[in-house]
């Protein structure tokens, strides 16, 4: 993209000089400072684009209610924690980890508890539910040891749920990182 706006903006200073609106030395010190300021705001763009990765901020997001107590991960015999007991409103978006390190999300609770905090955060997630969904798929996110399926069915201290088997790692992401 830079280089095409680069492009665009050198053809236009070739005609402006050939009509003699700029000097030789005007027209390189105006691409010199062009091409300097697109690397600049291409830099930004590339920066804002790495925090604004929606997988990355959904688990950020999560981690984050949970430290404020407003959703909590019962764990695998569906205790509360204390914190989320103390805690008037708090929602269960799921257990764990287990003992492979596998979280159980419910999938519509933490997507909902997820979305209204990064509005109160003026923020947002760029993609939908089902968008989000593949793009933790495709990271490599999804425990797939347990079946074929995204969303599985999980026997919980006797009850039977239907989660999302979310890999420990996806509350690790690293700034940058492609792939978990």
């Amino acid at each position: 993209m830079i280089a095409h706006l680069f492009l665009g903006l050198n053809t236009f200073i070739l005609f402006a000089t050939s009509q003699r609106a700029l000097s030789q030395k005007e027209a390189a010190d105006f691409l010199q400072e062009a091409w300097e300021t697109l690397n600049q705001v291409a830099e930004e763009m590339a920066q804002v684009a790495e925090r604004e990765e929606p997988t990355k901020r959904f688990f950020e997001a999560l981690q984050e209610l949970q430290t404020l107590g407003r959703i909590y991960f019962a764990n695998m015999e569906d205790e509360t924690p204390e914190i989320a007991e103390r805690t008037l409103g708090a929602v269960k978006v799921g257990w764990g980890p287990d003992g492979k390190g596998v979280y159980y999300l419910l999938w519509g609770p933490a997507w909902e508890q997820v979305i209204k905090y990064l509005r109160t955060q003026e923020e947002g997630i760029s993609l939908s539910k089902n968008s989000l969904l593949d793009s933790i798929e495709q990271r490599g996110l999804l425990d797939r040891t347990q079946a074929e399926r995204r969303v599985i069915k999980k026997k919980i201290a006797g009850e039977q749920y239907r989660v999302l088997p979310i890999l420990e790692k996806a509350f690790n992401l690293e700034r940058g990182e492609n792939e978990a």
